[in-house]
């Protein structure tokens, strides 16, 4: 199941505790944006502003929230 969010002012909660503390970056295995939930695994399709005609898809490896509060998504992305 992919997921696409139409702005990046969408807000952003990570859920739960962190599952892991690593020096400043806390690690979460779900986060919700807007009124959507994403978890590890999840396929999501990211709207470039550069080329608002094409899609990527990526899988989320991981995600984390830094000393700032500030989140992060890594995605393994296809092409």
């Amino acid at each position: 199941m992919s997921h696409r969010t139409k702005s990046k002012k969408n807000k952003v909660k990570f859920i739960g505790e962190p599952a892991e503390t690593i020096k400043s970056k806390e690690y979460y295995t779900e986060v919700e944006i807007g009124d959507e939930r994403f978890t590890i695994g999840s396929y999501v399709e990211v709207a470039d502003e550069d080329r608002p005609d094409i899609n990527d898809i990526g899988r989320i490896e991981y995600m984390w929230k830094d000393g700032r509060g500030d989140g992060f998504l890594h995605l393994h992305w296809f092409t």
